[in-house]
C-alpha cells in the first residue's frame, strides 16, 4: 500500500512592512525631527550616536518617541547635525493638535486693576 505524502501547511503572506509613524506625543514629534535631520545630512544612527556619544539603540528609541531627550542631549545632537536646536522641535501648530492647553488671550495690561 502506498503512503499518501502529507501536503505542506500553506504559507501564511508576509504582511507588508508599514513605516513607523511618530508617537502622537511631543517626544515622538522631536524624534522624528531628529530623524529627519540625520537622514538628510546622510549620517546613520550609529555614526551620530558615537559622536554623542549615546548608544545606537537609545538614539532609536529617541528617534521613535519611546523616550524623550534631555535639553543636553539635544544641543549635542544640533551641534552633531550642524543645525539649530530650533529644527528639532516641532512647531505650534503641529504641538497644538496633540497637547491640551487653554489659549491664553494676550492683551494690554492695565495697571492699577483697570
Amino acid at each position: 500500500m502506498k503512503k499518501s505524502a502529507a501536503s505542506p501547511a500553506p504559507r501564511k503572506k508576509a504582511k507588508p512592512k508599514v513605516k513607523a509613524q511618530p508617537s502622537p506625543t511631543v517626544e515622538g514629534l522631536i524624534g522624528l525631527r531628529i530623524k529627519e535631520a540625520r537622514i538628510a545630512r546622510g549620517i546613520s544612527q550609529h555614526r551620530l550616536a558615537h559622536g554623542i556619544p549615546m548608544d545606537r539603540a537609545h538614539l532609536g528609541q529617541l528617534e521613535n518617541g519611546h523616550h524623550g531627550a534631555s535639553p543636553v542631549i539635544l544641543a549635542k545632537i544640533a551641534v552633531a547635525l550642524g543645525c539649530q536646536m530650533a529644527e528639532l522641535f516641532p512647531d505650534v501648530a503641529e504641538l497644538a493638535e496633540i497637547v491640551d492647553v487653554r489659549a491664553i488671550e494676550h492683551g494690554p495690561r492695565l495697571v492699577g486693576g483697570r
